[in-house]
């Protein structure tokens, strides 16, 4: 069950069916559960353990629950604790769902961000070694031909100076 709330200011009952309109137009679907991590997403922070128990954490726990309580363990009076406890989420789950749904949807939305960021984090190191790796790899190999090329040449304008200075004398 979903509360959607509807305001206006007037006492028409057509500006309020429209105001309703408006409220259940601009209204969004409970988030849903994004699941368990991705295995794809696992590998890429396998070396980084702290990193990936977090991804788990994050994928396990983002939804909050209305529903849950903090279970007492006293003897005695734990059965009343927790029996009241029910009975007072029970009584005000209708003032509380629009937040804990606002927050279920945040944690989902971050959830996932968390996941696109590291992804394309990856992807770019990738890119960046692929780009260093092998461009680098291939520049310098060319300015070493180059190089040992000017060399040949400098060797070759050496010994025809020194000819030709030979020559003169």
């Amino acid at each position: 069950m979903t509360i959607h709330w509807a305001h206006t200011n007037s006492e028409n009952a057509a500006d309020a069916l429209t105001a309703v309109e408006q409220a259940l137009a601009g209204a969004t679907a409970p988030p849903t559960e994004p699941g368990a991590v991705d295995p794809q997403l696992l590998a890429l922070v396998r070396d980084d353990p702290y990193l990936a128990e977090s991804l788990r954490a994050l994928h396990a726990g983002w939804t909050v629950d209305p529903h849950a309580i903090v279970v007492s363990n006293r003897p005695g009076l734990s059965w009343a604790i927790n029996r009241f406890q029910r009975l007072v989420r029970r009584a005000t789950w209708w003032f509380a769902l629009p937040q804990w749904l606002q927050i279920s949807a945040f944690n989902g939305a971050v959830v996932r961000t968390s996941a696109s960021l590291l992804k394309e984090q990856r992807r770019l190191e990738q890119r960046m070694d692929d780009v260093a790796g092998g461009h680098v790899l291939l520049r310098t190999a060319l300015l070493e031909q180059e190089i040992l090329s000017l060399r040949a040449e400098v060797a070759r304008l050496r010994e025809r100076i020194a000819a030709l200075e030979g020559n003169r004398i």
